[in-house]
C-alpha cells in the first residue's frame, strides 16, 4: 500500500473529489481569500496522482483487486472527479477523461450492463447489484461527455436499458 499514495484510486479521487466541491463552494461565494492558491495546489497535486495512478487502458483499479487490474467501478469514481474538475473549470491532463470514457465502453457487457465480479463479493451478485453500479457507471460516463457523445447510438441503447 506504500507504492500507491492515499490508499489508491478511492482516496486519490476521494480527496480530490471534495478538495474541489469546496474549493467550488467558496470560490462561489467570494471566500476563498488568501487560501485560493494553496487550495487550488492541492487539488492540482490530488489530480496528479489520480492521473499518475490511470492504466494505459485508460482504467482504474484498486491495489487490493488482482494489483491495480482494470475495473471499470474504480474508473467511474475516478472519472466523476475528474468530470466535476473539468464543470468547475479546472484543467485536466489531456485525454485522461476520453480514454477512461472508452475503457467503460469496451468494458459494458452484451446486455448494457457492467460486471459485477470485482465488487460483488460483499453485495452479492444480485441484478440490483449490476442494474446500481451500471447507473452510477452511466452517471459517470454523461458527467464526462460532451453533447455529440450524448448523441451516440451506445449511450442512447444504454439509456435504454437504464429506463
Amino acid at each position: 500500500m506504500k507504492a500507491i499514495p492515499h490508499g489508491g484510486v478511492d482516496g486519490i479521487a476521494g480527496r480530490l473529489y471534495a478538495a474541489a466541491l469546496v474549493f467550488a463552494y467558496l470560490r462561489r461565494h467570494g471566500k476563498l481569500g488568501k487560501r485560493g492558491p494553496a487550495m487550488e495546489r492541492q487539488i492540482r497535486r490530488w489530480l496528479h496522482l489520480l492521473t499518475a495512478t490511470q492504466n494505459t487502458d485508460g482504467s482504474w483499479g484498486w491495489f487490493w483487486w488482482k494489483g491495480l487490474a482494470s475495473n471499470p467501478t474504480a474508473t467511474a469514481y475516478a472519472l466523476s472527479a475528474l468530470a466535476y474538475l473539468r464543470h468547475i473549470d479546472i484543467a485536466l491532463p489531456r485525454n485522461s477523461s476520453q480514454k477512461a470514457v472508452k475503457y467503460l465502453w469496451k468494458s459494458q457487457q452484451k446486455d448494457g450492463l457492467w460486471p459485477v465480479s470485482h465488487i460483488a463479493f460483499w453485495e452479492g451478485k444480485t441484478k440490483r447489484i449490476r442494474w446500481a453500479l451500471s447507473a452510477r457507471i452511466f452517471y459517470a460516463i454523461a458527467s464526462a461527455t460532451g453533447k455529440k457523445e450524448k448523441k451516440s447510438k451506445a449511450f442512447q441503447k444504454l439509456r435504454c436499458v437504464l429506463n
